[in-house]
């Protein structure tokens, strides 16, 4: 009962209060174009609540260009990057970097046998490793290329580095297989 009174007197003060108060102005702030997104959603951290992170914004045709185009590996889009944008260039020298660590990583895996290790096991260590390394220089050869690509060979490294990456990855995909079976 006591709860129920209090919860009405603050109600009806609260209701007053706002009844009896003049208008808050608010100014409508520019948008730009957000350069976050929080999934499907810009975000313009250009305003908003303070230690907040922003408020909706207006879309960015150029990130949701990057979104929409096809991925031929995580961080690594079919689209072209171009040269002349340096956030680009870096962004897919930096893919293809983390992408040629995978690769290292993976032979690595395939070398490292115990002596619990079955027969079978071995010789699939030993066939992934013939299959894979070649493959992993090509790919190594390829980022070297972009690496140290200008612009009148930026655009033949991109398409070097995208064919090495398929044919590591299917050849990294065709051979991985469970060796009990």
């Amino acid at each position: 009962m006591v709860q129920s009174t209090i919860t009405l007197l603050v109600f009806l003060a609260s209701s007053i209060s706002f009844a009896s108060g003049s208008a808050m102005v608010h100014h409508q702030q520019e948008l730009s174009p957000s350069a976050v997104y929080s999934g499907n959603s810009p975000i313009d951290l250009s305003h908003g609540l303070l230690f907040n992170n922003g408020t909706f914004g207006l879309p960015n045709t150029s990130i949701e260009e990057w979104a929409k185009a096809p991925v031929l590996f995580p961080n690594i889009s079919e689209k072209n990057y171009a040269y002349e944008v340096r956030d680009e260039r870096h962004r897919l020298v930096r893919s293809a970097k983390f992408l040629l660590e995978w690769g290292k990583a993976a032979i690595w895996n395939y070398e490292h046998v115990t002596a619990d290790s079955r027969p079978e096991a071995i010789e699939h260590s030993k066939q992934a490793i013939a299959t894979l390394e070649p493959g992993l220089q090509r790919l190594e050869t390829a980022f070297d290329k972009l690496n140290g690509a200008g612009r009148s060979d930026w655009a033949s490294a991109q398409e070097e580095l995208r064919r090495a990456i398929v044919d590591f990855r299917l050849a990294y995909t065709q051979m991985h297989k469970n060796s009990r079976l």
